[in-house]
């Protein structure tokens, strides 16, 4: 068994296999949509659809799909130093090809409790780049180390063409402190993420003021908020504002010399 690019042949199968999971589903065929990644299908008793960019690796499929040509692929891709999906297949994976393993919660709102909103913030839509990523990067390592301002702002103005991602900021006193994203969504549920806020405006609410704006703002499209949630504390906010977890997600990293 082997994966097929996404063509126009199996693309229905690819859109079909994405839909079973609606947070990397919705990621993978947005950046397909966008052309923002290169796409194949593994098709098998237990399909699942692959989406490569900036060297990490999205694999969805309704179940554990064929490991060895999953394997293989990764092994046949040495750009690949991160793969993203279910935890249960990440940590099989994991036995098989080593790396670091983390995990995530997958979670979902259908039933929002909205904290009474902050007077003192302003949320703007489509903010600069530049400033976003100064947020980020100043807000978490993860993004000192993940995130790089050329391949990142690439995707976001081509998405952002596309409909297929909102970014803002949130404003205090003239000053852009924090920061939240749509960051990709589909027919049925809208992917918010990439929150984040200065440290030292933290601990005043903005965090749950942006999040609870992104939620309005996905159940405004008509469509179901989901999210991924790494961290206790940030899952617990979450909860707050009534999302639900629904699964684990597990990021397999590898150490890869180039």
């Amino acid at each position: 068994m082997s994966c097929l690019p996404a063509t126009d042949k199996t693309l229905p199968r690819f859109r079909e296999v994405c839909a079973c999971e609606r947070l990397f589903g919705s990621r993978s065929l947005c950046a397909h949509i966008a052309g923002t990644a290169q796409s194949f299908l593994l098709e098998d008793a237990l399909p699942a659809a692959l989406s490569l960019t900036g060297g990490v690796l999205t694999v969805v499929s309704p179940g554990i799909p064929d490991l060895p040509a999953l394997e293989r692929f990764i092994l046949e891709h040495n750009e690949i130093i991160e793969v993203d999906s279910t935890l249960a297949l990440c940590t099989q994976l994991q036995e098989k090809l080593g790396g670091d393993l983390e995990s995530s919660f997958f979670m979902r709102c259908d039933a929002p409790v909205f904290p009474e909103e902050d007077s003192g913030i302003r949320i703007l839509p489509s903010p600069a780049p530049e400033i976003v990523f100064g947020i980020l990067q100043g807000s978490h390592p993860y993004y000192q180390k993940h995130l790089q301002f050329a391949p990142w702002s690439t995707e976001l103005k081509r998405w952002q063409e596309l409909g297929l991602t909102e970014l803002y900021a949130l404003e205090v006193e003239g000053q852009l402190v924090g920061t939240g994203r749509i960051l990709s969504q589909d027919d049925l549920t809208g992917a918010i993420g990439a929150v984040a806020v200065l440290p030292e405006y933290r601990n005043r609410g903005y965090g749950r003021q942006m999040s609870a704006f992104l939620t309005r703002r996905v159940l405004g499209l008509g469509k179901t908020p989901v999210l991924i949630s790494g961290y206790d504390a940030v899952s617990a906010l979450y909860r707050s504002i009534g999302y639900q977890e629904t699964g684990r997600w597990g990021e397999l990293y590898f150490h890869r010399c180039h």
